[in-house]
């Protein structure tokens, strides 16, 4: 959910905190296990700089941007994994001239298969890539020692597996590939951080990059629930 606006209370250890219309964040894990080791990153509070001036006083900026690296298992080969990861970005200042097959434009929204990262186990995430409009790159860092949660781990239910932080601080650089093309430097720090699962004993460093037909299927839009209820209940996949 891009841009959304939250409006509610959250009470901890007896204090009740009230907000109204506020940028929020909101997801869904999608199927029906957990990777064995992940990290994730989400942030909608941005400021642009300019090259050459940057400081605290620059644009505030709309853009919404999330990522997550995952070490999964696959469905038809028990035992085996692979690597995968995605980042997507939302905001008025990305143009992308395409339409879906059902005709909605996304202008505004970019997203990245082709990636390849460094994250240690906690305080560091370094991402790169590029699709065929933009390339990226992607530092994070944290000085707070972050908040172990409870996470879904194999036969084992929910199980302190994963780290996060809300104060990350975050530097991205977009250059739109085409000729003359604009650059764009966003900085936060408020961003969510997170590595969970394992083992983290060093840092990870991998990459993504789907071969096709994978590579064009997964770009395309899915009526999941459709697809749901062409299965019979008993093929039907759990978390869809």
């Amino acid at each position: 959910m891009a841009h959304g606006l939250g409006s509610g209370w959250v009470e901890v250890e007896g204090v009740k905190t009230t907000f109204s219309e506020v940028p929020c964040y909101h997801e869904k894990n999608w199927g029906g296990g957990f990777p064995s080791k992940w990290a994730w990153i989400q942030c909608n509070s941005f400021r642009q700089l300019s090259p050459e001036v940057a400081h605290p006083d620059s644009e505030s900026v709309t853009l919404t941007l999330t990522s997550t690296i995952g070490r999964r298992g696959l469905l038809a080969l028990p035992g085996v994994e692979e690597e995968v990861g995605m980042l997507a970005m939302h905001s008025p200042k990305i143009r992308v001239p395409a339409t879906d097959p059902y005709g909605n434009k996304m202008t505004d929204f970019t997203y990245f298969f082709e990636l390849s990262w460094r994250i240690s186990p906690w305080g560091f995430w370094e991402l790169t890539g590029a699709n065929e409009d933009y390339s990226f790159k992607l530092t994070a860092t944290c000085e707070d020692k972050g908040t172990v949660i409870r996470a879904p781990a194999p036969l084992k239910g929910m199980v302190p597996l994963c780290r996060e932080t809300f104060q990350g601080q975050m530097q991205v650089e977009l250059v739109e590939l085409k000729p003359g093309g604009d650059s764009f430097v966003f900085t936060s720090n408020g961003a969510a951080l997170e590595v969970g699962g394992g083992p983290w004993y060093e840092d990870w460093v991998g990459e993504a990059f789907p071969a096709e037909p994978l590579k064009t299927v997964g770009q395309l839009p899915v009526d999941i629930d459709a697809f749901q209820r062409l299965l019979p209940p008993l093929l039907r996949i759990p978390g869809l």
